[in-house]
């Protein structure tokens, strides 16, 4: 069958069937970045709320190699996904670029894995349901 998602084995964080506020439904906001873990700057940042989906594009970069399990970025209260989840990115730039992981936290944290190398840049574009 064509479209047929079996759901006892997919997850879909995105598609949360929760009754949303009116407000939530029409209105967009834009966020910002503020939290970034120890050493990270941020080079680009796209960060927005539609209709309750987030949508976020970043490119960060450490002044060194970072390390697996490093805490990248804390996302703003009204950002943030409404379960743990993960994701994947892209690494570069000093080291062999490739995809890497991130773990996104309903708290708002963003830790990337997998790291290779002595990478100092991630880039990533996220879009998720956002936590009431």
């Amino acid at each position: 069958m064509v479209g047929v998602v079996n759901s006892s084995t997919t997850t879909v964080a995105l598609f949360d069937r929760r009754p949303m506020q009116v407000a939530d439904q029409l209105a967009a906001y834009r966020g910002t970045l503020t939290a970034l873990g120890s050493g990270w700057v941020l080079n680009e940042s796209d960060l927005t709320k539609n209709n309750g989906i987030v949508t976020a594009n970043f490119i960060l970069t450490k002044n060194a190699a970072f390390g697996n399990n490093e805490t990248i970025l804390t996302l703003p209260a009204g950002f943030r996904p409404v379960s743990n989840s993960g994701c994947a990115a892209w690494q570069g730039t000093g080291g062999t670029p490739g995809a890497c992981g991130l773990q996104l936290g309903d708290d708002g944290t963003v830790t990337v894995t997998g790291q290779t190398g002595s990478n100092t840049q991630v880039r990533m574009s996220l879009a998720f349901r956002a936590a009431q």
